[in-house]
């Protein structure tokens, strides 16, 4: 199965993923540094947690534009591809599992503490409501990640069937799949509230919804190159807009994808070139954006390092040491090591395809028969 040529990278969606996770980061850590900012700031940041959808829709779109050819069919064999989303995911998240291990750890139980590390390791946590927030708190959406990742050979054949107008169909039950369970517990039903929140098959949806925007990505590429610029940047700016509104109770469905269908719409055409998307895509954003998935999960051991010098002081200087950490973390860890794994898997299959069959290395009398066996 050959692999299709790889689709150029949308810088602003790169610079889109850091300011995310630095919005996360003020969500999770920054309560005390907003006190007395002014309301629209801490509204803005009180929002973040819509960014989860992002990154679970982000996840979907990217793989699909990745590893889907013009059917919505795989283009790489299963074995290919889950062992290079490994090699990209696993090695950041076992740093920072060790770096969070001794904070990890304070105060439990050796069994429990045992069970807890486990679990995050192997990445199950968000399956155990007790233990989701574990270890490495913000490991949890990894875990869903992890999920759909191994899911998404089986899910894209499945979504492939969905053609024409019925793609758009599609997304929206997606959207309406996903605000099911937030909707039900607003509603009073007896859900646990961490199942609602962390619960990796509630996310799926979302993640789905990346694949089918990635398809209409592709269907109608040529309509969204001839929309406006302007129209673009009014439409980005409007969502933009959107982060400075108070949603009350009604945050959990932002939580869950309720900005669904407006996040899809921002990937169709954050790769056009307009003022909004240039001013993302510059070099210093892209390079700090290509480091987020670093400073997203570095984010919880550096804060209870820092934490122990300083409590809850110098917000700023803990962003900055948590940035210029994960670029670091990322230039001499992640890249590297990702390569290397890489090139390792190719030449692992180059020797392996060069392996003849031990009858074939006798001599024959007559040809040998051609192997049918794929």
């Amino acid at each position: 199965m050959s692999q299709a040529p790889r689709r150029p990278e949308i810088r602003a969606l790169t610079a889109l993923r850091w300011l995310a996770a630095v919005g996360v980061v003020v969500y999770h850590y920054g309560g005390e540094a907003l006190n007395g900012a002014p309301a629209p700031v801490v509204t803005l940041f009180g929002n973040s947690f819509v960014v989860l959808t992002f990154f679970f829709l982000l996840s979907g779109f990217v793989l699909g534009q990745g590893y889907l050819d013009e059917a919505g069919l795989m283009n790489a064999s299963p074995r290919r591809y889950l062992r290079a989303r490994l090699a990209r995911i696993f090695p950041v998240y076992a740093a920072t599992w060790l770096l969070s291990a001794p904070f990890a750890v304070k105060g439990l139980a050796p069994a429990d503490a045992a069970l807890q590390g486990v679990l995050s390791l192997a990445m199950v946590q968000a399956w155990f409501p007790r233990y989701a927030l574990a270890w490495n708190s913000p490991a949890w959406s990894m875990a869903a990640e992890l999920f759909f990742y191994a899911g998404f050979p089986l899910l894209a054949p499945r979504l492939a069937r969905v053609r024409g107008g019925a793609v758009y169909a599609a997304i929206g039950l997606c959207w309406l799949a996903a605000l099911a369970a937030p909707a039900a517990y607003l509603a009073g039903a007896p859900i646990p509230l961490d199942l609602v929140k962390y619960q990796p098959i509630l996310h799926l949806p979302s993640f789905a919804a990346g694949v089918l925007f990635s398809r209409v990505a592709r269907a109608q590429a040529g309509r969204i190159a001839r929309l406006p610029a302007l129209a673009i940047d009014a439409f980005l700016l409007a969502c933009a807009a959107l982060l400075f509104v108070d949603y009350g109770a009604a945050g959990l469905l932002v939580h869950n994808g309720a900005f669904l269908p407006l996040i899809g719409l921002m990937m169709l055409v954050l790769h056009r070139d307009t003022w909004v998307t240039k001013a993302l895509s510059i070099g210093p954003l892209h390079f700090l954006g290509s480091a987020s998935y670093a400073f997203y999960l570095l984010q919880h051991p550096l804060v209870c390092a820092w934490s122990h010098f300083f409590g809850q002081r110098f917000f700023a200087g803990y962003l900055a040491l948590l940035t210029l950490a994960s670029l670091v973390l990322y230039r001499g860890f992640e890249e590297p090591l990702r390569r290397a794994l890489q090139k390792g898997m190719i030449e692992t299959r180059a020797i392996c395809s060069n392996i003849q069959p031990i009858a074939n290395t006798h001599v024959a009398t007559e040809p040998p028969k051609r192997n049918t066996v794929r």
